[in-house]
């Protein structure tokens, strides 16, 4: 079950990062310092 999460998670984080570098936009780290 555990890596089946961790599957999963690492998942939506590479499709987040692909949206964002698609649409420009800053990593929540970025985000905060404005």
């Amino acid at each position: 079950v555990e890596a089946l999460q961790e599957h999963g998670l690492n998942l939506a984080r590479r499709t987040v990062t692909k949206y964002r570098k698609a649409m420009n936009i800053p990593s929540s780290r970025q985000r905060r310092e404005f």
